[in-house]
């Protein structure tokens, strides 16, 4: 989306969630330019992040 509308706002948003989930430099170089980057298959594929305990 960030590199569709050329979004700063989204880019910088987006970005700080990749690092997060572990995305490399490269991968997050690919998505910026628009293509779609080759992932480490090693990685966990869940975007979710830490999930918070269920209540009693």
């Amino acid at each position: 989306m960030a590199a569709h509308w050329q979004s700063r706002f989204e880019q910088y948003a987006h970005e700080r969630v990749g690092r997060h989930v572990g995305l490399t430099d490269e991968e997050m170089t690919a998505i910026r330019d628009g293509l779609e980057p080759t992932i480490a298959a090693s990685r966990s594929t869940s975007t979710r992040g830490p999930q918070r305990p269920s209540a009693p």
